[in-house]
């Protein structure tokens, strides 16, 4: 029995019909063969495509090139990568272009989901009256001014903008701003109002701090000190872009919950360590809607995956919080004067 007999077999089909089976029916059909008779289905197809339209040529190139990626791994990032490339340049020669880019600025910005280092480099290279300078005066920053001067710049540069009377009022807040300004915009004006606002507050004893109005992560997606980084931009499978502005707040809910909520009971009860849990998992929540939402718009399984594990690591480490909370209980308590047995005013095992 040949190789495509055998495929035939398992699909059900007369053999001349095997072209025309879509491509995901196909590879698991393949998965039991072996690598030659694979090949030899190839092979098959392949000859098949030089007489005849009906696809077996596309198939046959499918197939081969998930041969290829299931031996040479970067093949899959390099595929990902094209397709986005792609996608920059089918947005750079399409309608909105730059407008396009300016719309997704605004929005992040007011999502509050920028980096500061992308708050600067949108304000030079988006919304630059003079493109040329723009362009110009980043790389001057980046080659001939100090890392401790360049946000003190690039503030005095966008401030230049403001009537002379801002300036005159708010000259010594922006002198201690230790993040970047937004552009000069009517509908981010809000933004740079807080900056401002947060600044002269805080010189008072009191105010939010500036760092809200921003996400951190670092620049280019280096892995972070503290386990962060940046959110990557997730491919659908006709090359188009999803934004993960909403899921990149949602995780950001979740590092936020981990440092504001500890225990603060010694030993630790179950009670206390359930209360210091309740808002990373009221996060999590959040979390799995936003991939869910993701899901909708494209494939999302390694994200899910991942998510799956963040979310059992999470289980795992409060699980083990109440254990050990409950071992230094029964370690703390004391025998009475009548035996080893505890008295009736040692400290219960905390509830399950």
């Amino acid at each position: 029995m040949s190789a495509m007999q055998k495929l035939a077999g398992i699909l059900g089909c007369a053999v001349e019909q095997i072209p025309k089976v879509s491509k995901k029916t196909l590879e698991l059909a393949l998965e039991p063969m072996t690598v030659s008779e694979r090949a030899a289905v190839e092979i098959a197809l392949a000859q098949n495509a030089a007489s005849s339209d009906d696809g077996a040529s596309v198939l046959a190139d499918h197939l081969r090139r998930k041969e290829i990626r299931a031996r040479e791994k970067w093949r899959i990032r390099q595929e990902w990568a094209e397709s986005i490339i792609k996608h920059v340049h089918d947005a750079q020669q399409g309608a909105e272009g730059l407008d396009g880019l300016r719309a997704a600025y605004r929005n992040k910005a007011k999502a509050h989901t920028l980096t500061p280092l992308e708050v600067l480099l949108g304000q030079w290279l988006l919304f630059s009256t003079d493109p040329e300078f723009g362009r110009f005066f980043i790389m001057y920053l980046c080659l001939h001014v100090q890392d401790k001067d360049r946000v003190a710049l690039h503030n005095w540069n966008v401030v230049q903008e403001w009537a002379p009377v801002e300036v005159t009022t708010y000259g010594e807040q922006i002198e201690a701003l230790e993040h970047p300004l937004f552009p000069h915009c009517t509908d981010l004006a809000t933004l740079n109002e807080a900056l401002i606002n947060g600044v002269a507050q805080a010189t008072g004893g009191g105010g939010r701090s500036n760092k809200a109005l921003y996400r951190h992560g670092t620049p280019l997606g280096e892995p972070a000190p503290t386990g962060g980084g940046v959110m990557p931009i997730v491919a659908t499978q006709n090359g188009s872009a999803v934004d993960s502005t909403d899921l990149e707040a949602a995780l950001a809910m979740i590092l936020e919950s981990t440092k504001k909520n500890q225990v603060t009971t010694n030993p630790p009860t179950n009670r206390a360590v359930e209360r210091a849990f309740d808002p990373i998992f009221k996060a999590q929540r959040v979390v799995s809607d936003q991939i869910a939402a993701l899901g909708r718009k494209t494939d999302a399984s390694a994200l899910q995956l991942a998510f799956s594990n963040l979310r059992e690591a999470i289980s795992t480490a409060q699980r083990s919080l109440k254990r050990a909370g409950t071992q230094r209980q029964h370690g703390q308590q004391q025998p009475n004067a009548k035996g080893g047995e505890p008295s009736d005013d040692a400290s219960p095992p905390a509830d399950f």
